[in-house]
C-alpha cells in the first residue's frame, strides 16, 4: 500500500486555547518526502534559518519566506493549517487537523506516517486511534523533536508565521496572501 507522510507543528498552547494552530506538511511518496527534505535543507542553509520560528531574527524570517515563494512549484500542495479559538484539547485539535490535511491533500486511502512534534510516548496511541476513527490508516505515530527533520522544522515556520499573521504583525501580512495564493499554504 501506498504511504503518505505528514509532519506536525503547533503553535498556541501558550494562549491558554485562545488561539491555537496545527500546521501540517504532507508529503505522498518516499521520493516526495526525500526531495522536499533536500529542498528544505537547501533553504535553511541559504536563507540562514536556524532556530525556532519564534526565535528567528526578523531578516532571517523574510529571506526564508522568499526562499518558500521562490520555490512555489516545489512547494505547492503540500502544507496545510487549521486554527482553532477558544479550545483546551489540544490533542483532538491536533488529531482534527492531521485528518483534515490528509483529507484535503485528497491521500486518506493511503498508509500515514505521521510525526508530531513533542508527542509524547503515553499519547501516540490516543492519536493513533483517534485518526483510525477519522477514516485515517496510519502505519506509525511518532513523536520528534524540531532539531529532528526539515519538515517539522518547515511545519513549525508556517505556524509560527501564521501565528504572526494571526496577530496582525506588519511583516506576515505582506507575505500571507502571497503564500496562500500560490498554494504553498493551505488553509483548512
Amino acid at each position: 500500500m501506498e504511504r503518505v507522510y505528514c509532519y506536525v507543528d503547533e503553535t498556541g498552547q501558550d494562549t491558554k486555547g485562545v488561539l491555537f494552530s496545527v500546521c501540517c506538511t504532507v508529503v505522498v511518496s518516499y521520493n516526495a518526502k526525500e526531495k522536499l527534505e533536500q529542498l528544505m535543507y537547501a533553504i535553511e542553509r541559504v536563507t540562514k534559518k536556524k532556530s525556532k520560528w519564534q526565535k528567528t531574527d526578523h531578516q532571517v524570517k523574510l529571506r526564508f519566506l522568499d526562499a518558500l515563494l521562490a520555490h512555489r512549484t516545489q512547494l505547492k500542495d503540500h502544507i496545510f493549517i487549521e486554527h482553532f479559538f477558544n479550545i483546551d484539547d489540544y490533542s483532538q485539535a491536533t488529531v482534527e487537523a492531521v485528518s483534515a490535511s490528509i483529507k484535503t491533500a485528497h491521500h486518506q486511502t493511503k498508509q500515514a506516517i505521521v510525526y508530531i512534534d513533542g508527542l509524547s510516548k503515553h499519547t501516540i496511541k490516543t492519536v493513533a486511534v483517534a485518526l483510525r476513527h477519522r477514516g485515517i490508516t496510519t502505519e506509525k505515530v511518532k513523536g520528534l523533536k524540531d532539531e529532528q527533520n526539515a519538515l517539522i522544522r518547515l511545519s513549525d515556520a508556517i505556524a509560527g508565521f501564521v501565528r504572526d499573521y494571526l496577530e496582525a504583525q506588519v511583516y506576515a501580512k505582506r507575505y500571507f496572501h502571497r503564500l496562500v495564493g500560490a498554494r504553498i499554504i493551505t488553509e483548512i
